[in-house]
């Protein structure tokens, strides 16, 4: 399908972006030439370009371009890293002798100047004489936006400031304290119920890959989900899956190649584009990439600092799962990567190891080509397996087995699956837990998963951090004090007396 707004939001300047004041100090003069915060917001082409430039944060390297999985994907049970940066393999053994270290500081910062862009429009677009249904859509697809960022923040760190008004800059959140997780939840909430009510199921290609009503429905369901609000999960989940918007696309590969993007089982995903091959990867430049750099962090052929756990890859090798081959890049016969053999890929001292497959380049470049850092892959970020998936643990919680062993068996028969091996010889909760690490394993959703079964919360038992060692020994470093949460950069307790730092850090 065509894809536009890779393309479109690159249209502010850099002032309306940072929200950088344009009073000189010569004289108070004002530049008549540049655009100022002041003077942007006047009609309905400013309101659509100022919600594109929300959608811009989405491709930072702090959001979904370059850091985001090395604090879900390799954090989890499923990933690990070797990475000869120290700092960087680190990560993934919740070991931080920086607070600042530029994955958790870029992570924080581009979140929320994500958020900062979002109430730039949220504050000055109402105003704006235009068209109400249009002006009712824009604001809908930046409030989903907004709470997609919350939703990752506090699940990543918990409670952190809570910004909703246009004085907070991207790196100065100085006056904005933590009102507590369940104020972040219920701003969310309320963000995406107004999504709901002013977003349309569907777009014409020219709009493709905006924010749909079926994406602010299955994110509101994921945040209830988070906070255990089983019977209101089941209800929207239950309204995506029977809008017939939405179906499981015949091929499971296609939801993670360039081929087959925005395709009927995708629900949200972030679009990137290669059409800026090797330019800068510094975020806001005139020359920066619209690429994702996923593929070369995660790839054998490239550098290698995230690989799956081999206990990921047994686990499906276990129940000889038809996905494996499509989840993982490991040693066998029958794949080739790159164009050619795992035995001729070039692994020096990584030989035998395993690497997540998906939103990989593997299928169509080489080796050499790998080392270039462009992927034009979209991040699928919620597609309809995962929501079937979550609905079944939602109607389990609601004491509606049957119907919820129905979407595992749904979920299986598009890739020929068969029965599930688990249905019937462990609790049916289990059963779907694991079915979600053979259907979503990589798409940096495990974090979450873990989260909400409570794994962080507990030293021993089921559901706890010593089941996550016996598979992943980078939880030995794991400390039951902290939740789970990472610590919060230390520039941002320096400069801002009302936040703490989290527990255990």
């Amino acid at each position: 399908m065509k894809k536009i707004n890779k393309y479109i939001i690159y249209t502010l300047s850099t002032v309306l972006l940072l929200g950088i004041s344009s009073c000189t100090k010569f004289d108070d003069l004002v530049n008549p030439n540049e655009m100022t915060v002041d003077t942007f917001w006047l009609n309905e082409s400013d309101a659509i370009k100022g919600t594109n430039a929300v959608y811009a944060s989405l491709q930072r390297n702090g959001t979904y371009k370059k850091w985001f999985w090395f604090l879900t994907d390799a954090s989890s049970d499923e990933g690990m890293s070797t990475s000869p940066w120290t700092d960087l393999s680190n990560v993934s053994k919740f070991t931080y002798v920086d607070y600042n270290f530029v994955v958790l500081y870029e992570t924080f910062q581009d979140h929320y100047r994500g958020i900062f862009r979002a109430n730039q429009v949220l504050t000055n677009v109402p105003g704006i004489s235009m068209d109400e249904t249009l002006k009712n859509r824009l604001l809908g697809e930046t409030k989903f936006i907004r709470a997609l960022l919350y939703y990752n923040l506090v699940n990543l760190w918990g409670n952190v400031p809570l910004a909703t008004e246009t004085a907070v800059r991207p790196n100065e959140l100085s006056g904005y304290s933590q009102e507590g997780i369940p104020a972040i939840w219920e701003l969310i909430e309320a963000d995406l119920a107004f999504a709901v009510e002013n977003l349309p199921k569907t777009y014409d290609d020219a709009n493709l890959g905006r924010v749909t009503w079926g994406a602010a429905k299955a994110l509101l369901g994921k945040a209830y989900m988070q906070q255990h609000k089983w019977a209101e999960a089941e209800v929207v989940f239950e309204e995506v899956i029977n809008s017939g918007l939405y179906d499981l696309v015949p091929n499971y590969r296609d939801n993670f190649t360039h081929y087959n993007e925005n395709n009927v089982e995708s629900i949200f995903e972030v679009q990137f584009s290669d059409e800026f091959e090797n330019t800068s990867d510094q975020d806001g430049s005139a020359t920066s990439s619209l690429a994702c750099y996923r593929s070369i962090f995660l790839s054998p052929a490239g550098w290698t600092d995230i690989e799956a756990s081999s206990g990921a890859l047994n686990f499906f090798q276990s129940v000889a799962d038809p996905r494996t081959n499509a989840s993982f890049i490991y040693e066998n016969d029958t794949e080739t990567y790159y164009g050619v053999s795992y035995a001729q890929l070039q692994l020096g001292a990584r030989a035998g190891s395993q690497w997540f497959r998906k939103f990989s380049r593997e299928y169509y470049v080489t080796q050499d080509e790998e080392k270039i850092w462009d992927s034009p892959i979209n991040l699928r970020i919620i597609r309809l397996a995962d929501v079937l998936l979550l609905y079944a643990e939602a109607l389990e919680h609601n004491g509606k087995n049957a119907e919820a062993e129905a979407q595992i068996t749904r979920v299986r028969d598009r890739v020929g699956a068969g029965p599930s091996p688990f249905v019937g010889n462990v609790s049916l909760a289990k059963a779907i837990e694991y079915e979600r690490i053979l259907e979503l394993c990589g798409e940096s959703v495990r974090w979450f998963d873990l989260r909400r079964l409570g794994y962080f919360e507990n030293a021993t038992g089921d559901n706890s951090v010593a089941t996550l060692k016996s598979t992943d020994p980078e939880f030995n470093f794991f400390n039951v004090e902290t939740n789970g949460y990472v610590p919060i950069p230390t520039k941002e307790i320096d400069t801002n007396s009302g936040v703490e730092q989290n527990a255990g850090w």
